[in-house]
């Protein structure tokens, strides 16, 4: 004999199924910030590109400073993406996978999708992984950044100054580094998962 489903238990089926949908909402919402930081980068060569023309468009400073200037400014935008992404977004992520987990093991009959995700992953590394992203587009500027001044410093024969702007710039890559890192290690959401998880209470 089939076995009748009740009303509550549809309920609490369709409310299961509805934090799949918001996990998958956020998702594609950290799928566009990657997007948008990716496009800042692009747009911020194309601006470097342009200073660089500088036999069509008399600019008030000198090219060079002008480009880590703008190397700079776009390194504090995408830090702001870092932060929307996996600061803001990545708590929302994981509020939903920790109301799926409570879920769970309040109504039994439910499919263990989101404990098994939390059994099999390490989450508490998964905010670093993550972090490496920004990392690199962060480096890539502060590089560009240090090249332009190195370049400037040469051509207006301040040799003194050269041997200090790649140091310079290493010690920026790793403070970068260190600070999103740290920062993502901070508020990383997924630490009570993590503590129910060594309590075996899921």
């Amino acid at each position: 004999m089939e076995k009748k489903v009740s009303e509550d238990q549809l309920l609490t089926f369709g409310a299961y199924s509805q934090i799949a949908t918001f996990l998958q909402h956020y998702n594609g919402i950290q799928v566009t910030y990657k997007t948008f930081a990716s496009s800042w980068l692009l747009a911020t060569f194309i601006g470097i590109g342009y200073a660089l023309s500088v036999n069509e468009v008399n600019l008030p400073f000198h090219p060079l400073i002008i480009i880590a200037f703008v190397a700079l400014a776009s390194s504090t935008g995408i830090f702001l993406i870092w932060y929307l992404d996996l600061i803001i977004c990545e708590q929302s992520i994981a509020a939903v996978l920790y109301e799926g987990i409570e879920m769970e093991k309040k109504y039994p009959w439910l499919p263990r999708y989101y404990n098994n995700v939390n059994d099999n992953c390490k989450l508490l590394s998964y905010i670093n992984l993550k972090s490496f992203f920004y990392i690199g587009c962060i480096g890539i500027l502060f590089i560009t950044m240090g090249a332009s001044l190195a370049y400037y410093v040469v051509s207006e024969n301040k040799s003194n100054l050269f041997m200090l702007i790649p140091v310079f710039t290493i010690l920026l890559i790793a403070l970068a580094g260190f600070i999103l890192i740290s920062s993502s290690k901070k508020a990383d959401p997924y630490e009570r998962l993590e503590k129910l998880k060594r309590k075996h209470l899921v």
